[in-house]
Parts: C-alpha cells; sequence; structure tokens
C-alpha cells in the first residue's frame, strides 16, 4: 500500500518500518511485520489512521498475531475475511 498512497511519509516506507500493509477487503487490512520487531508510535499512528478511515488491521509477525479493529467491526468478521481463501484467492489473480 505504500507504493500506492501518495501522501504516506518514507518513514513508513516498508524497508524502514518493517511492516508491509495490504488491503484485502473494503474493511480489512492485513500486515505482514518483520519478526522480533516492535509496533513503533509511527506504526500505531497509522494504524489508528485505517481504524478512523474505517478499516481493521490484523499484523501477523511470527507467532504474534495482532488485531486492531474499526469501530463496529467484529473480531470473527474480520478472522472470517482474512481465513477465506476466496478473498485470498482473487488477490493473488
Amino acid at each position: 500500500m505504500w507504493s500506492q498512497a501518495p501522501r504516506v511519509g518514507k518513514e513508513l516506507r516498508p524497508d524502514r518500518c518493517n511492516i508491509i500493509f495490504d488491503k484485502i477487503s473494503d474493511k480489512t487490512i492485513v500486515g505482514a511485520q518483520v519478526p522480533f520487531t516492535k509496533i513503533t508510535p509511527i506504526i500505531s499512528g497509522q494504524i489508528d489512521a485505517f481504524n478512523r478511515e474505517g478499516f481493521s488491521v490484523f499484523i501477523s509477525c511470527g507467532n504474534r498475531k495482532d488485531m486492531f479493529l474499526a469501530p463496529y467491526h467484529k473480531h470473527e468478521d474480520i478472522y472470517k475475511e482474512i481465513n477465506d481463501s476466496s478473498i485470498l484467492h482473487r488477490r493473488s489473480n
């Protein structure tokens, strides 16, 4: 997503912040974070911005999984989207 967002600063470039985000639906963004790194204030601010825009964020970092829900979203619905093979299949085409 970083390369497609014109207003995002270079501090959120994946090689600098150690996380890469991908929008998988109209309400869910997934992030893959480099193992053994922490969610920095810059990343936390971006997650807050995504939540304010109505996106829930699911971040995978090794064995750790974190979910940051947007208002009115439910854990079960977001997990279903993440695990729905039809969404993942569409994204890979």
